[in-house]
């Protein structure tokens, strides 16, 4: 029995689909998602082979008999059959052909280069409803929208009035590549797509102005993990169309990625008053591999925002949070930087 995994798309009873298949050469199960284009949302799918033949039910139901079902054959490129709903008093055809196959295994494994199909199929779903915002934010002479995937809630900005035509353009082709990779990876975990995955995520503006725009996105859920929550913060430089590395900025870390001393100090002096007073002692050193936790910097209204947290399911204590006025942070600035932070 030929292997018949890849990305096919067709019709079913009409409508539109994409289906991605893997498998196919399994002892015995099979199993993928399909979506209905003009829904895009994945549906779980799993079946059978005997030869070119194949049954399968769709869904996550726990009784198979409350799931719709296809029954057909594949074919080099192709997949017929009929599709039942649960009880089979509604049937459709179901028609699909191959349009990409696997990445081909080389000698040393999967080429690296190569596009993961999983990727492929939630990725083009993603590219569907998206939806501006009405509400405009406007700082001098730029303003944004928030562009949102309305099937999964994933909304980032977009420019809608900026002074500097080309830069507007390259960041909003930024901001949506980032919004589509996102919004693809809140779909692979979807309840209709993944067993036992969930994922939400949100994603807010925390600081904008005509340099600047600092981006906060927080969320929780396990995708083939363990749960996890998580909260990121990073600024973009609009003007250069890229993320902006305050780290490099600001030299508040050693080498190894831990905060400096007096940098250390310097934060808790500013550190959130809702937070208590933990502090990083046990957070790196002989029980704990050094660099066990991540810093991250943003720019905020008041000043650098910084934070510590621990890389992966650490201690509460190793969260650290504060603001700090630039005009404190002049011995950590980086000679020669070209960033008037705080001067306008």
């Amino acid at each position: 029995m030929p292997p018949y995994d890849g990305l096919y798309r067709g019709e079913l009873g009409g409508k539109q689909v994409l289906a991605l298949v893997e498998a196919t050469n399994a002892d015995p199960p099979f199993f993928g998602r399909y979506a209905y284009l003009h829904v895009g949302q994945p549906i779980w799918i799993e079946g059978r082979i005997d030869g070119d033949a194949a049954k399968v039910v769709e869904g996550l139901e726990p009784d198979e008999a409350a799931r719709p079902r296809w029954t057909g054959r594949f074919s080099p490129g192709r997949f017929e059959g009929e599709w039942s709903s649960a009880g089979g008093k509604r049937k459709a055809p179901i028609r699909l052909a191959l349009e990409q196959r696997p990445a081909r295994l080389t000698a040393d494994g999967v080429d690296p280069k190569a596009v993961r199909l999983d990727d492929v199929f939630h990725h083009e779903l993603a590219r569907l409803n998206l939806v501006l915002d009405e509400h405009e934010v406007v700082a001098g002479g730029a303003s944004y929208r928030m562009l949102r995937q309305t099937k999964t809630g994933v909304a980032y900005p977009q420019l809608t009035r900026y002074p500097d035509a080309e830069a507007m353009a390259r960041t909003n082709a930024l901001f949506e590549r980032e919004l589509l990779e996102a919004a693809a990876g809140a779909l692979a975990c979807s309840a209709g797509a993944c067993p036992s995955c969930e994922d939400k995520e949100s994603f807010q503006v925390t600081f904008f102005s005509e340099d600047f725009l600092s981006l906060s996105s927080e969320g929780n859920g396990s995708c083939g993990g363990r749960s996890s929550f998580w909260r990121h913060d990073k600024t973009y430089d609009l003007r250069a169309s890229q993320p902006l590395d305050l780290l490099r900025e600001f030299t508040l870390t050693t080498s190894s990625g831990q905060l400096r001393p007096k940098a250390a100090a310097l934060m808790a002096r500013h550190q959130d008053p809702h937070q208590g007073r933990p502090s990083l002692v046990g957070c790196s050193g002989d029980d704990v591999e050094p660099g066990a936790y991540r810093v991250e910097a943003w720019v905020a209204e008041a000043g650098l925002g910084v934070r510590t947290a621990m890389a992966e399911f650490g201690e509460e204590s190793c969260d650290l949070h504060a603001v700090v006025p630039f005009a404190e942070l002049e011995p950590f600035r980086r000679k020669g930087s070209r960033y008037a932070f705080g001067t306008r």
